[in-house]
């Protein structure tokens, strides 16, 4: 949890996906059911990601985190942050927990099948490895793209991040026996709102 001990300015060393106290102010534990994680405060529990990273965006304001004086910045913040929890980490969840979705085995088979599908409608991985840090993903029908019509260059940079923290996620949940690549950037090298087809994105170590 590098990323929040940079912006509570605290030391922390928890277990993943294990219950610990991260910093003073936070505690994050494994929801129950779900390998997903909740926030625990003085005035309780959060859940849901969106929730959970505004929560730290407003409580540790001196680091930056969200454009809370620019609306237009704020919501596509909030797009962005509501596209990843309702369409791409559902469409992971069919991939990987078909048995969220389904009972029996060939139905779930059949839910597992379905997924890759679903996630080129969303952006293709062209390639990856992640011995190396190093992946290119084509993103098709960007929302940051179709809600400004008319607006040129590079507009899907908030892509970026997810992109970069997927890859080192992959390498923090590998076996130990797996080759691991150090920890990952990424960036925008074409957006469709520069006339092209789609975006593309290149992760490479940082």
């Amino acid at each position: 949890m590098r990323w929040l001990e940079k912006i509570t300015g605290k030391k922390t060393a928890a277990p993943r996906l294990a219950p610990g106290r991260l910093v003073d102010e936070v505690e994050y534990v494994t929801s129950p059911g779900h390998a997903v994680r909740s926030v625990v405060t003085d005035r309780g529990v959060l859940t849901e990601n969106p929730a959970i990273l505004n929560w730290i965006a407003r409580t540790w304001p001196a680091a930056g985190l969200l454009p809370f004086d620019d609306p237009w910045a704020m919501a596509q913040v909030e797009s962005f942050n509501s596209f990843v929890a309702s369409s791409v980490h559902v469409a992971f969840s069919h991939l990987f927990r078909p048995g969220r979705w389904v009972d029996p085995m060939p139905a779930q088979q059949a839910t597992a099948a379905k997924a890759p599908q679903m996630l080129r409608n969303l952006f293709d991985i062209v390639e990856a490895d992640p011995a190396t840090s190093h992946a290119r993903i084509h993103l098709r029908h960007s929302s940051f793209v179709l809600q400004q019509p008319g607006k040129e260059g590079k507009l899907c940079y908030m892509f970026a991040g997810w992109f970069a923290g997927a890859m080192d996620w992959v390498n923090d949940t590998a076996p130990d026996s797996a080759k691991k690549g150090p920890r990952s950037k990424s960036i925008e090298t074409q957006c469709a709102a520069e006339g092209h087809d789609h975006c593309v994105f290149e992760v490479s170590p940082l």
